[in-house]
């Protein structure tokens, strides 16, 4: 790892060979994609009610589906579009991270299910442990939230077509700095 320089003795030089600088790209992007599901369900999930406080009998429980997608569009225009805005900027680093792990520059069809498939599952939970309302306009802005990452995604590796690798680097780095903060702040 540490090496002597050769041209001042004094001086080392930290070197890492490929498979340890892979290990803690995975390992960044592993704290980092743990940080932001945690983010996720703090938002979602427990937004109302800790997780603590679930099984609780005296806490506050909320149940109601709703299966009409933007029904809500009519009676409050700027709350809808505020939610729907707002959940697919929370799914915006979903598929940016899941494509970001993909090793062809095509939208990989696993970057667009699997937070739908996330989406299912918080909704679902919502309804099974009264945490608020369970509504099909969530599942599909966090969707579209997700393939809009995927695409961007794509585009910033356009720009950084000739210098992809070390491109992804900084910005993983930049990820994992994002999601050291967050776990800090949670605790």
């Amino acid at each position: 790892m540490l090496q002597k320089n050769n041209d001042n003795p004094k001086k080392f030089k930290f070197h890492l060979s490929k498979n340890r600088k892979n290990i803690i790209f995975i390992m960044i992007f592993v704290l980092s994609f743990l940080s932001y599901i945690d983010l996720v369900f703090d938002v979602t999930l427990f937004k109302y009610v800790p997780l603590s406080d679930i099984f609780l009998q005296d806490r506050f429980r909320s149940q109601a589906i709703n299966y009409i997608p933007f029904s809500d569009w009519y009676v409050d225009r700027s709350g809808m579009f505020r939610d729907v805005i707002l959940n697919a900027i929370l799914f915006f680093p979903f598929g940016f991270l899941l494509q970001m792990i993909s090793k062809k520059n095509k939208i990989c069809v696993y970057s667009f299910v699997i937070p739908l498939f996330v989406s299912i599952f918080i909704e679902v939970m919502q309804y099974v442990f009264y945490l608020g309302v369970t509504d099909i306009t969530d599942v599909i802005s966090d969707t579209l939230g997700a393939v809009l990452g995927c695409l961007s995604y794509m585009l910033f590796n356009t720009f950084f077509w000739k210098k992809k690798e070390k491109a992804n680097k900084i910005l993983l780095c930049i990820i994992g700095i994002i999601a050291i903060i967050n776990f800090s702040l949670s605790l």
